[in-house]
């Protein structure tokens, strides 16, 4: 289930950066990234919702992170690297 959405928001992603030359704007460029990497992230958040119908509870207690986590999160998650922000700030 996952596969299709998310294909399709890197596939996304990858076509833009294909089309970056040499010199480009570093923060557009990191900005769609991390829209990327949220995009994601709330997809395997929706998906998540689901597995209640397909595992019982035994096997949910023993999922590994992130699933576990995004079954029982309130919305999804909003990560983004560090270094990479850093580096963001950096050169702005």
């Amino acid at each position: 289930m996952l596969t299709a959405p998310t294909d399709s928001v890197w596939g996304d992603l990858a076509s833009y950066l294909v089309t970056l030359g040499d010199r480009y704007d570093a923060k557009a460029g990191l900005e769609r990234q991390t829209q990327a990497t949220r995009d994601v992230w709330a997809i395997m958040w929706r998906e998540s919702k689901t597995i209640e119908q397909v595992l019982n509870p035994a096997q949910l207690k023993l999922l590994p992170w992130p699933a576990a986590y995004l079954r029982t999160a309130d919305k999804p998650p909003t990560w983004q690297r560090a270094s990479a922000r850093a580096r963001t700030a950096s050169t702005a």
